[in-house]
């Protein structure tokens, strides 16, 4: 099986010789490597700059059953509602409690697939997180904006400008 894949790829830079166009393109993909390479490296920092803040701002605050935040393990919490009141029957999944869910949030705003979800569901956490506090601020509306505008907009267009 692995032969046969190997021999089509082979096939497909034998025809590269014969066409033209197809070896400019083929070389033009190669040249630009060294700077997709970068970009990748800017997109991975930039995706922990943002998990982290993330992290700082919304990690903790959601009612999550799974991690124990549950009316048993802090029924203080649970008595004054400053984990807030749920909608829905659980939490998002997308979520800023542990790093790995934080990239995976990020990920999905950065891609576009259903990202006003994961900015409500943690508008709600931070906005719930402590009903007593005078002075709340919404902070996941402006947090996921920037992280969208910025993120999506401007590094995707630089990414799809270094492949032109």
């Amino acid at each position: 099986m692995i032969g046969s894949g190997t021999f089509r790829i082979i096939r497909v830079l034998k025809l590269a010789r014969q066409w033209e166009n197809l070896r400019i393109i083929l070389i033009t993909l190669v040249k630009s490597l060294k700077s997709v390479m970068y970009l990748c490296i800017l997109m991975l920092l930039f995706i922990l700059i943002w998990a982290l803040l993330g992290m700082e701002l919304f990690g903790g605050r959601y009612p999550r059953p799974e991690l124990n935040y549950t009316e048993e393990y802090f029924p203080a919490h649970w008595a004054n509602k400053s984990l807030g009141d749920w909608d829905d029957d659980f939490a998002s999944r997308y979520h800023f409690d542990d790093i790995g869910n934080a990239f995976l949030a990020i990920f999905v705003v950065l891609s576009g697939e259903n990202w006003n979800e994961i900015m409500w569901h943690s508008h709600e956490a931070t906005w719930h997180h402590d009903l007593a506090s005078p002075f709340r601020l919404p902070l996941a509306i402006p947090y996921f904006m920037c992280l969208f505008i910025i993120g999506n907009l401007l590094l995707f267009n630089l990414f799809i400008t270094i492949l032109l």
